[in-house]
């Protein structure tokens, strides 16, 4: 897959020279408090870990996390669909994160909004969600300009991170 966006960065397959870039774009941990598997501080052995699994292969064709890179094809962050479990083929949770350098540019809103239109037209997916952490007025923008509805305001320890338990709030899209 390779989806070009109007600002001209594009939503494309991750690759193993991403490596430097991925540690570097997580290297201020900004991104880290808004999601739940980033770990901070962000290491070597976790980029190896992330591309391992996140890099296509002729063993792996089928995978649904891909790269957000900007106008000179660097690696700036990332989005995709969770797994989903069995009877919910047809759904798909959607994360994504963007470096904060490049924060407040439409960048993730056109790549939400290009991403999101694939899982319906080229997945099959007949809704899509992303539940956000509270506070997260930015993600919160996001999914609101891309056509998302607000489904459930509060879902109280949702998640569990460390020694803390984070509320969210859930925001679908149908086909």
């Amino acid at each position: 897959m390779n989806l070009q966006l109007s600002s001209g960065c594009a939503v494309t397959p991750w690759q193993h020279s991403d490596r430097a870039a991925l540690i570097t774009n997580l290297a201020d941990g900004l991104v880290q408090p808004w999601t739940l598997l980033i770990a901070h501080p962000y290491t070597e052995a976790h980029a190896d870990e992330w591309l391992m699994r996140a890099v296509p292969s002729p063993e792996r064709t089928a995978l649904r996390s891909w790269a957000i890179r900007d106008v000179n094809g660097q690696q700036i962050g990332g989005i995709g669909f969770h797994d989903s479990p069995a009877g919910h083929e047809h759904s798909a949770e959607m994360g994504y994160w963007l470096a904060s350098g490049h924060w407040g540019r439409g960048i993730m809103t056109q790549a939400v909004s290009a991403v999101s239109d694939y899982g319906f037209q080229q997945l099959g997916l007949a809704r899509i969600t992303a539940a956000i952490f509270i506070g997260n007025s930015g993600s919160s923008r996001v999914l609101e300009k891309c056509g998302f509805t607000l489904e459930a305001p509060l879902m109280s320890k949702l998640y569990r991170k460390a020694d803390r338990f984070i509320d969210a709030a859930l925001y679908a899209k149908t086909a």
